[in-house]
């Protein structure tokens, strides 16, 4: 499905990775209408030609949409997980995600397509190679996936193609853990968490978007849909490549008692790995712009 005229609804439009998808599908000539609780600053950061709405009752009964996509959610890194931070987290999914299959079903003109953000996490973590038919966990990131893309398979019952992108680590110069963890290294210091072994599947925003394209555009492609590249690495090679990038001269070891004492079991992300393979992106012959993880690292400094 060519995007040239096609009418897009997005939430979580002014995230990072919102950001680059609205000026992709903006650069492919197609109508963007933007969800946002904050009107008047989405409009402000994403411009004038782009739609924005505060609440779904202000799309008009008549307005079609081909493709829907849901990117809403409170940031997983950040705050420990403690009871009240993972009902935050919870409710910040599932809230307009029941919110979008509730409006989808009201409309008399469906979209194509809806396109559901999900993460890695529903995985569990471990050495394991993952591809998108390996079973979820029962830790809380994967119940956390699980319930939303639960959720989001609603969608279904209105006959409507559901996509749930399972995100990797993204990595980008103006947004995600990229920027903050490029700062310690441009001062010289770089981190090795725990042993360093642990695997870390990342991506590079560019394929991110990417691989959204190719949800729209590829009718064959339905369920799961791994954002990760082809080549996942070790934490350690991870500090090894971007500390050879900044010059960077001395790297820190953080033990993994340090890590659990400070995040709980936030700490996973950081000292547990995963290993997962985008099978489906590869088997409808996605061509990843960065499948290596130095040209990505590369990349982005040279900007």
């Amino acid at each position: 499905m060519p995007l040239n005229g096609r009418h897009v609804l997005l939430t979580g439009g002014t995230g990072f990775v919102g950001r680059h998808l609205v000026d992709h599908l903006r650069a492919q000539g197609a109508r963007i209408t933007v969800l946002s609780r904050r009107p008047g600053h989405a409009l402000k950061l994403l411009g004038t030609d782009v739609t924005v709405v505060g609440a779904l009752a202000e799309v008009a009964d008549d307005c079609h949409f081909n493709a829907i996509i849901n990117l809403a959610g409170a940031p997983v890194i950040g705050m420990p997980w403690t009871a009240q931070r993972r009902r935050t987290l919870v409710r910040s999914r599932l809230n307009i995600t029941r919110d979008l299959v509730r409006f989808i079903a009201a409309r008399e003109q469906r979209p194509d397509v809806f396109i559901t953000a999900s993460a890695i996490g529903f995985y569990g973590i471990g050495d394991h190679v993952c591809d998108e038919t390996v079973a979820p966990t029962d830790d809380f990131q994967s119940r956390l996936c699980q319930v939303w893309e639960a959720a989001a398979r609603g969608v279904r019952r209105s006959g409507v193609r559901v996509v749930t992108l399972r995100l990797g680590v993204v990595l980008g110069r103006d947004g995600g853990a990229f920027p903050r963890l490029l700062l310690c290294y441009r001062l010289g210091v770089g981190t090795r968490f725990a042993d360093g072994r642990q695997w870390l599947s990342w991506i590079h925003i560019d394929d991110v978007v990417g691989l959204i394209d190719l949800a729209i555009s590829d009718e064959a492609i339905t369920g799961a849909l791994n954002a990760t590249a082809p080549e996942a690495v070790r934490q350690a090679e991870f500090a090894e490549v971007v500390g050879a990038g900044c010059g960077c001269w001395l790297t820190l070891p953080v033990p993994r008692r340090v890590m659990t004492g400070l995040l709980g079991e936030m700490s996973q992300l950081f000292v547990d790995g995963q290993r997962v393979v985008p099978a489906a992106a590869l088997a409808h012959d996605y061509r990843f712009r960065y499948a290596e993880f130095a040209s990505a690292v590369n990349a982005l400094l040279a900007r």
